[in-house]
């Protein structure tokens, strides 16, 4: 394997570990999980009573944080590129299957 073939592969990795849906959806939940966190902590209490007592925003919010979070520690600690390298197939190539492949020089019908 030459050097450039490592190169090649190392920005695919590097790609595909920066748009895994993972870090993206961890990301847009802390976002929201911050928003409602500081809402939540400057309720009135008439929005609390709406909420029969409980500060519906601020749990929420808390609990939007540790998903994300959840899914940021997911993504870092597991990269995509570790997960495709270990699914790939010892033979064939991707998307093969040489089962029902037909008989030789006829066409599969």
């Amino acid at each position: 394997m030459t050097s450039e073939d490592t190169q090649a592969k190392e920005r695919e990795a590097r790609a595909a570990n920066l748009f895994d849906l993972r870090r993206i959806i961890g990301a847009l939940f802390i976002v929201y999980g911050v928003i409602l966190t500081i809402v939540g902590l400057t309720d009135s209490q008439a929005e609390i009573d709406k909420a029969a007592g409980i500060q519906i925003n601020l749990w929420t919010g808390l609990a939007m944080l540790a998903v994300g979070a959840f899914f940021i520690a997911w993504g870092l600690l597991r990269p995509l590129s570790e997960e495709l390298s270990d699914s790939e197939p010892a033979s064939g190539g991707a998307g093969r299957d040489d089962k029902g492949a037909g008989e030789p020089g006829g066409s599969r019908r």
